[in-house]
């Protein structure tokens, strides 16, 4: 290094700075685009959740619904309530089966979601026809509430579960790589002002031995 000119050293100065500017960039950019990828895929994972959640929340509207036209078969508003909560249902469960939601989670094919709602479906509008007829009795409601509604509750019960503790695994995890990477760029930022200060030391003491050979 003392036998670089003055114009050699500046030179090297410059290209690490280069060079090192350009590589920490290099290595932002990658970072910065993985973890909007894992920010996406974490915004993915709580829309499920949502939609569990949609669907259980659905779900105990009819139940109350159900009862609620039981006991007050005049009822035209609870009734309309209950249907639309029969189409919220579906859609939330539409919504699970959309192939950016199965990528991430796999708790529709695993709790069997989709034939228990196909059942349970099936079974509420089988009792609102009952109803329209006249013939809906408590013992369909407890049979109904016992034998399809528990069943599919439960599953998504724990469907929601499993969807809560894998929210918070992803945040932690993503939380713990954005430190890191933070980490990475404070250190490397480090060692490059550190070098260039070193070379500018050289640089400045080479310029004043000159300047002392002159004088």
């Amino acid at each position: 290094m003392k036998n670089l000119s003055i114009k050699a050293k500046l030179i090297s100065m410059v290209s690490i700075f280069i060079i090192s500017f350009v590589g920490l960039n290099g290595y932002i950019n990658a970072e910065l685009n993985s973890q909007e990828s894992k920010f996406k895929e974490l915004q993915t994972l709580v829309e499920v959740r949502s939609n569990v959640v949609a669907s259980l929340t659905s779900g105990l509207q009819i139940t109350s619904a159900m009862r609620g036209i039981y006991i007050d078969n005049t009822d035209a508003k609870t009734l309309s309530n209950m249907e639309k909560a029969v189409k919220s249902l579906a859609k939330s469960i539409s919504n699970l089966k959309e192939e950016r939601f199965k990528k991430l989670s796999k708790g529709v094919e695993k709790f069997n979601i989709l034939a228990l709602h196909a059942t349970y479906q099936s079974d509420v509008l089988r009792l609102i026809q009952r109803f329209k007829d006249g013939k809906l009795t408590d013992k369909d409601i407890i049979t109904h509430i016992k034998t399809v509604w528990r069943p599919f509750k439960n599953k998504l019960k724990e469907y929601k579960k499993v969807s809560k503790a894998k929210d918070i695994k992803y945040v932690k995890d993503y939380t713990e790589e954005n430190s890191d990477i933070l980490t990475i760029i404070i250190i490397v930022s480090l060692i490059i002002i550190a070098i260039l200060l070193s070379y500018s030391i050289i640089i400045v003491q080479s310029i004043t031995t000159s300047l002392n050979k002159v004088q």
